[in-house]
């Protein structure tokens, strides 16, 4: 990670965390979810404008799909590697009982 990163959320900055492999997926949850809980605390009438909200409330909208996309990707990821090396899957049969079909 070179060079300066800017960030328009902290979910969107966990999710570069994540993405490098400096944050797991449960610490990615959790800043998430605290992002969300606070922007929801922060009253319309302390922004600017409802413009500003708007464009707040939109990155941090766009920052959590992000997230969920990242999340659900690493989970079906870590499904299908758990999938693979649990059924002991081979490309090509290894030995002779494994290449003949089991009888019905």
């Amino acid at each position: 990670m070179r060079g300066i990163h800017v960030f328009d959320t902290y979910a969107g900055a966990a999710l570069e965390l994540f993405m490098l492999g400096l944050l797991d997926a449960e610490g990615l949850r959790s800043a998430a979810h605290g992002d969300l809980e606070e922007f929801g605390e922060i009253n319309v009438v302390d922004f600017a404008s409802n413009e500003v909200f708007e464009t707040r409330r939109m990155e941090l909208l766009r920052d959590i799909r992000e997230v969920n996309a990242a999340i659900r990707a690493a989970e079906l990821r870590k499904r299908s590697d758990s999938m693979a090396s649990s059924s002991g899957a081979h490309a090509y049969p290894s030995t002779p009982q494994e290449a003949t079909p089991a009888a019905a």
